[in-house]
């Protein structure tokens, strides 16, 4: 069995080129092996020896339920920690955003934290049930005729 089998792709001379849809242990291992030579993707977990280029980073706001108390108490970071967030699910990349953000500026979830990787969700809950959540900056606009608040608190998604 070749490598190929265990992949959608091609290999096709010198350059072998496959699409995942989740990055995995055995993946960076082809990697780290030579058997693979682009990949485009989360390259985290590869040691720094490996060349990496971003493509782009995404600028994040911190959005919550629009009301006046929200509004008065959450001023600064460290005000979000008695509230309720929905993250995206450990290992995204927007994930280790908002991680490495909490750390840098003194944010201790003491609320309830939900886990979803579904925008949907996490829009919902931020909208009716008053959790705190991160929205690319980009997408902030559509956002303009919710019940949901755009903070003045942006975090640069570059890790």
């Amino acid at each position: 069995m070749g490598i190929e089998d265990h992949f959608d792709g091609w290999i096709n001379g010198d350059l072998s080129f496959f699409i995942l849809g989740d990055e995995d242990a055995d993946f960076f291992l082809m990697i780290r092996e030579g058997h693979v030579d682009i990949f485009f993707g989360d390259v985290s977990p590869l040691e720094s020896h490996f060349a990496k280029d971003d493509l782009f980073t995404d600028t994040y706001v911190i959005v919550a339920k629009d009301t006046k108390r929200n509004r008065e108490a959450l001023r600064t970071p460290g005000d979000f920690s008695l509230k309720n967030w929905v993250l995206p699910e450990e290992g995204s990349t927007l994930r280790r955003v908002f991680d490495q953000y909490a750390v840098t500026n003194g944010i201790n979830i003491e609320g309830k934290t939900f886990t979803t990787n579904n925008e949907a969700v996490r829009f919902t809950l931020s909208a009716l049930a008053d959790y705190v959540m991160l929205w690319p900056a980009k997408m902030a606009s559509f956002l303009g005729s919710s019940d949901l608040w755009i903070t003045d608190h942006e975090i640069d998604g570059s890790e």
